[in-house]
């Protein structure tokens, strides 16, 4: 779903500032109306923006105001209004996601200046006519997995809606087994129900086949043969996982295997 939010009058001053910036690295948390910076996380080695700080940025240079940081207080920023799409005009922050969670910049009627993904850079691209063609969906899934770190494992435990009683040992606990947190960090970060056991979240027609070596954040990655055991990708290296009974959603290496492990792009 597209929002479109009108910033200022200043809108050739903004697409200027945010032109400027192209080529510059995406860094997860990163820049701000200051400028450039390293982020946070998998952007902790990165100067660079993410798509908030590089609008932030943008706005600022072209209007002097301070808006919100992030995708989502950015939208609600009482700084700006909101326009129809149809009435937009460079310059203006064109939003993704519903609720949204990414943000980009206008530069035409059919353009837009964008801090995409991790391993990507600040672009001038195409609008994306769908939420689905927008990767930012991945931080999103990666947010929500990593806002229950702490929750303790629970067979059978969680789905969509947050964690749960499981089943069986996990009876009397209340928590998330592995695709129980997978449906969940999918759903809060893309409002995709998939499927709820690893085995079949493997198949879910929502999601596409990726190879290992292009993981993004925001994947999921499965192990075994067949699949029946799965995590969300955070970074090149690690992943979110409740991993078993007696243990708690936590951040780790991805597991060394013999076999690379499988994953799926639900976004």
């Amino acid at each position: 779903m597209l929002f479109v939010k009108d910033v200022d009058a200043n809108g050739p001053a903004i697409v200027a500032a945010a032109r400027s910036q192209i080529g510059v690295p995406y860094s997860w948390g990163g820049g701000g109306y200051k400028g450039k910076s390293k982020g946070i996380d998998q952007g902790a080695h990165t100067v660079g923006f993410d798509c908030s700080g590089l609008a932030q940025y943008a706005v600022y240079k072209g209007t002097k105001k301070i808006i919100n940081r992030t995708a989502a207080t950015q939208y609600s920023d009482k700084h700006c209004k909101r326009e129809p799409y149809a009435s937009r005009q460079p310059g203006d922050l064109v939003f993704f996601g519903s609720p949204p969670h990414h943000v980009a910049i206008v530069s035409s009627a059919t353009h837009m200046i964008a801090a995409p993904h991790t391993g990507d850079h600040v672009k001038e691209q195409a609008i994306y006519a769908t939420e689905q063609d927008c990767d930012a969906n991945g931080p999103a899934i990666v947010a929500a997995a990593r806002s229950q770190i702490g929750v303790p494992y629970s067979w059978g435990g969680g789905g969509w809606q947050g964690k749960s009683l499981g089943i069986d040992q996990g009876a009397h606990t209340v928590g998330f087994d592995c695709s129980g947190l997978a449906q969940y960090a999918v759903y809060k970060g893309t409002s995709k129900k998939i499927n709820r056991t690893a085995a079949t979240q493997y198949s879910d027609s929502q999601c596409k086949r990726e190879a290992y070596a292009n993981k993004q954040p925001g994947d999921l990655v499965f192990f075994g043969s067949p699949p029946h055991h799965v995590a969300i990708v955070s970074s090149a290296t690690m992943m979110i996982a409740a991993p078993k009974t007696g243990d708690f959603v936590k951040e780790q290496a991805i597991y060394a295997t013999e076999r690379q492990p499988y994953v799926e792009r639900c976004y």
